[in-house]
């Protein structure tokens, strides 16, 4: 009986996690969904190649001039702790 209740708990928990909607749209994708799930690697160079390129975007679209320089680059700030 107590071995019955935390196995419940995690297969309960599993479910809850596996139906619940993901606001990461590349966690559904298709082909690369299962080594993003897998890999905190992956999953962090995909947020961060994301990231850069959304910056880059709008640097474009406001008519900025490259950043070609390590400094210009210090006022993004990253959504990770080191």
């Amino acid at each position: 009986m107590y071995v019955l209740v935390p196995l419940l708990f995690l297969l309960l928990t599993n479910i809850a996690i596996a139906q619940a909607p993901s606001t990461e749209s590349h966690l559904c994708e298709a082909g690369s969904s299962a080594i993003f799930i897998r890999s905190a690697f992956a999953h962090g160079y995909r947020h961060g190649y994301e990231d850069g390129y959304h910056l880059g975007n709008i640097d474009i679209n406001m008519g900025r001039p490259p950043r070609t320089k390590l400094s210009q680059f210090r006022d993004i700030t990253p959504h990770y702790t080191p």
